[in-house]
């Protein structure tokens, strides 16, 4: 009897492996990625079992998991992350958190305007053997639709980005004196804004700056955003979920051209490919093709931008910064891949 209850249980553990297997490569089987300048192609499946087989621990891991307050979220990975505040040469501050694993590689994690708890952590899991240190000047008390709105406003006026960019300089040349083989920068939409900004400003300087950069879901400036939003602020905001005919209609003529006509003069014009012209270090993108706030046009204009050929991407079917969500076994497998230098 027991022999028997035995194979039931290992059949049904081998069946639940194989459906969850089956499934994860269903799901990623529209996943491409670029390196240099070749065209795009499927990811090979021998990298998607690799990427489900070495990563499957994630989809439950607890660096995913909601919580309430950050006091739970700390005390939850009091084991692993620790929480600074950081002081800045004219006594301004932020906090950070920090992942001391022992390693001698850095990554710097420059999380979107308005991202919450859970969402700075996550990026432990995602840097599972490095050492990570997650800045926290972009949290934002308001939630929902009110804290995207707000997010919206604040953060691509130039006043902003460059209280972040000399924000993230200083902290650069803190880390910088630690002793690190290597430190790799990466970013998430207006956070990728400040990462590019501050490399450039580095080397312009004459400062050895990052190492690698990794860039997600990033806004090709400041006009198109603006034009993305004046056109379907509701979609823009949500990420997906359009206001209909009637209120487009509506709030394209009472927003459109006086947003578009404040943007000089509130943000200044700004565009991404003015940077990436200037990038000489290794470089990743991720680009999700339903991104209504960075288009495949823009993408490919972005990735071109980028003259030499030490350069990669991980193209999703997603919707904005989705990628780490809902492909985070192949998003950790090839983001990993690029940090230990496998991919090129």
């Amino acid at each position: 009897m027991n022999s028997f209850k035995l194979i039931i249980a290992c059949f049904l553990l081998f069946s639940t492996t194989y459906a969850k297997k089956d499934l994860f490569l269903k799901n990623t089987s529209n996943f491409y990625w670029k390196i240099g300048n070749q065209d795009k192609a499927p990811i090979p499946k021998s990298i998607l079992e690799h990427a489900h087989k070495k990563f499957s621990w994630l989809a439950t891991s607890s660096y995913y998991q909601k919580y309430q307050s950050t006091d739970s979220v700390l005390e939850a990975f009091s084991h692993d992350v620790s929480l600074f505040t950081f002081t800045m040469s004219d006594d301004a501050s932020f906090k950070a958190y920090y992942c001391n694993r022992s390693s001698n590689i850095l990554v710097v994690v420059v999380p979107p305007y308005g991202a919450q708890m859970n969402d700075l952590i996550r990026f432990a899991g995602i840097f599972h053997d490095t050492d990570v240190l997650i800045v926290d000047y972009y949290q934002t008390p308001l939630y929902g639709l009110a804290g995207k709105v707000c997010s919206f406003l604040i953060a691509p006026t130039a006043q902003e980005r460059k209280k972040r960019v000399k924000q993230l300089t200083q902290l650069f040349q803190t880390v910088q004196q630690q002793g690190y083989h290597e430190i790799i920068g990466a970013a998430q939409c207006y956070g990728a804004w400040v990462l590019l900004d501050t490399q450039v400003s580095l080397t312009e300087s004459g400062t050895a700056g990052f190492d690698k950069l990794i860039i997600d879901s990033c806004p090709a400036g400041v006009l198109p955003l603006c034009e993305k939003w004046a056109e379907d602020p509701v979609a823009v905001a949500t990420v997906g979920n359009s206001m209909g005919p009637f209120w487009l209609s509506l709030t394209t003529k009472l927003f459109y051209y006086p947003l578009l006509a404040s943007t000089s003069f509130f943000y200044k014009d700004f565009f991404v490919e003015d940077l990436l012209v200037k990038i000489t270090i290794p470089i990743m993108f991720v680009h999700n093709q339903q991104d209504l706030l960075v288009n495949d046009q823009e993408f490919d204009r972005m990735y071109q931008a980028v003259k030499h050929t030490r350069k990669c991407a991980l193209i999703s079917p997603f919707k904005h910064l989705h990628s780490s969500l809902k492909a985070k076994e192949l998003y950790t497998e090839v983001v990993n891949q690029f940090v230990h230098n496998v991919l090129f």
